[in-house]
């Protein structure tokens, strides 16, 4: 079925709206409205993935419709181009870096339990609830001073700028000479400092760029879509149409996108900090599972946008 549009000329709205007994009406006729709803839903699907619209996005979709003077299905195929390339952005979740090396292989992956005890620390009654991590000098992270079985802290110039501090941790129990032998004093005269260790993974500025591009484009259609939306309803209805929009984007898109979202992350979590309240923050996230996660919450949202907005151009004609 290909939607009528509807235009500003000819139509009496004199009588229109004047009795509330005429919302349910409208309503119904809004909702029968097949490229309204698809739109719509489209709309929800946009929100939950990227709340916060991209002002630049936003303006330049916005420039080209004023500019272009685009058909209602010009301005759909837009939106559906933009949808596709969102949807492509999304894939880079696939990229991730691998947790840090954690002393004793902490982390057992099958079961997300952490575990930081050993034989060298198990006489040392260390709280496994408050992860402070220092980084050893063969580059492992201990879960804190305690785990590494450190006796001694001390405060010493960063030995690569003197004028900062570094706060060092010696005759440490869980941390190994390298090769059997005594440390090298000339070299290493501690055995961990309060320094992240350091790692190979770079991903971050990928993230950032791919993040930039797909913030941009998911709002890039925000004109686009009102723009429709204001054209495949007639003008006594639009008052209401855009209240139904509205409320669906609140109710099926920002309002249970976050605790959704919150709910996908919280579940990738290793170790929760523990307060008086009751768990606080997460203080060890696994980076392979919060990864596939989030691909698995992203993909299939992305994807019913996308189909949505092909299914509103399909439904649309440019009939005025």
């Amino acid at each position: 079925m290909v939607r009528r549009l509807y235009s500003n000329k000819n139509t009496n709205q004199s009588a229109y709206g004047q009795y509330v007994s005429e919302l349910p009406r409208s309503i119904l006729a809004i909702l029968t409205n097949v490229p309204f709803v698809l739109i719509t839903l489209a709309s929800v699907t946009e929100g939950s993935v990227l709340i916060p619209a991209g002002v630049t996005g936003t303006l330049i979709g916005g420039a080209l419709v004023s500019k272009l003077d685009l058909t209602v299905r010009a301005m759909l195929k837009v939106c559906c181009a933009t949808s596709v390339i969102s949807w492509l952005c999304i894939w880079i979740f696939i990229l991730h870096c691998p947790n840090p090396q954690f002393f004793h292989g902490a982390i057992r992956s099958s079961n997300r339990i952490v575990d930081f005890t050993s034989e060298c620390n198990k006489n040392c009654h260390c709280e496994a609830t408050m992860l402070d991590p220092i980084c050893s000098v063969e580059n492992v992270v201990y879960a804190s001073p305690c785990f590494a079985g450190c006796v001694t802290k001390e405060i010493m110039p960063h030995p690569d700028d003197p004028s900062w501090d570094l706060q060092v941790y010696k005759n440490c129990s869980c941390v190994p000479t390298p090769l059997g032998a005594p440390m090298d004093e000339t070299v290493y005269d501690f055995d961990a400092t309060r320094e992240k260790c350091s790692t190979n993974c770079n991903l971050l500025v990928y993230y950032m760029v791919v993040m930039f591009i797909c913030v941009f484009f998911s709002s890039f259609s925000a004109a686009p879509i009102i723009t429709v939306m204001i054209r495949c309803v007639e003008e006594k209805e639009r008052a209401v149409a855009f209240a139904v929009k509205w409320v669906s984007v609140r109710l099926l898109g920002n309002m249970p996108a976050p605790m959704l979202l919150g709910s996908v992350i919280d579940g990738s979590c290793l170790l929760w900090q523990e307060v008086c309240q009751g768990r606080g923050a997460c203080l060890l996230y696994h980076n392979e599972y919060l990864a596939q996660s989030m691909l698995e919450f992203l993909v299939p949202v992305k994807t019913g946008s996308v189909i949505l907005f092909f299914a509103a151009l399909i439904t649309m004609s440019d009939e005025e």
